[in-house]
């Protein structure tokens, strides 16, 4: 049988594996990754016309594929065959886990608005919840609050519930009270109920007020027709109660409905 010896590594060379032999130097020299044509006739040393057969016979076999002028591995996995002394090729049966990884990634990035959508259905918790419409204002009730036969006044603070289903406040105006300005408006809610906190006070070494008097007007917008009433109550729970101080400093006694008094002016 005739020989010949390779000129890069002395191995003798029958013309029964030449061919084996030739397919051997493509796939190693494609091993580290897609090679151009022009690299593989240098690293191979073939001759062109021999590397143009080869390589169609490997890409037909489907060992070797061809992307945009550049020849890769199709997944293969080489062994040494130590008894022969060159390589054989063997199609890998398993993805390795990192090129799985990297295939997924690379689908992600190609479809990344359709993969944003689908993750979005995937994890949402819950569909967002839209923010409840305010109810419409539909008409405006104003309320007096006025105190009666008071002595020696320093200080007070009233508060007033209102059901917030079916009103608000919308307005609050300063009353008679010597000295006053606009009374100050705290909104505190609990689950079912509104409260409105007004006050006001004398300042420095003033002596107390005593007599009868507008302490505030407080405008209101309704929701709905009936709707209740909004009144006086001692406390709000947790926050502040409705008190009169005097000028001593000391608590006065409160009749309720007679000395303080909150009513709908001119119903």
């Amino acid at each position: 049988m005739p020989q010949i010896r390779c000129p890069n590594c002395g191995l003798t060379i029958s013309l029964k594996n030449r061919k084996e032999i030739d397919l051997d130097l493509i796939t190693h020299a494609a091993q580290s990754g897609p090679k151009t044509f022009t690299y593989l006739l240098h690293a191979t040393k073939l001759p062109r016309k021999t590397l143009c057969l080869r390589l169609k016979e490997l890409c037909e076999g489907g060992m070797i594929l061809k992307r945009e002028g550049v020849y890769m591995l199709n997944g293969m996995k080489i062994t040494e065959n130590r008894s022969t002394a060159y390589f054989k090729k063997s199609l890998s049966i398993q993805y390795d886990k990192k090129i799985r990884a990297g295939i997924l990634l690379a689908l992600l990035i190609v479809s990344t608005p359709i993969a944003a959508q689908v993750l979005a259905s995937l994890f949402m918790a819950s569909p967002p919840v839209e923010p409840k419409p305010e109810p419409v204002v539909i008409g405006n009730f104003k309320m007096i609050l006025e105190i009666h036969d008071v002595s020696n006044l320093y200080a007070w603070q009233v508060n007033i519930a209102y059901d917030k289903a079916q009103v608000k406040v919308t307005a609050i105006d300063a009353g008679d009270f010597p000295d006053t300005t606009v009374p100050g408006i705290y909104n505190y809610t609990n689950s079912e109920k509104g409260y409105v906190l007004v006050g006001d006070s004398l300042i420095g070494s003033s002596p107390g007020w005593s007599g009868s008097c507008r302490l505030a007007a407080i405008t209101f917008g309704y929701y709905v027709e009936p709707y209740a009433i909004p009144e006086i109550v001692p406390t709000i729970p947790g926050k502040s109660s409705t008190a009169l101080v005097s000028a001593a400093l000391n608590s006065i006694p409160i009749m309720w409905g007679s000395t303080l008094t909150l009513a709908v002016e001119n119903p």
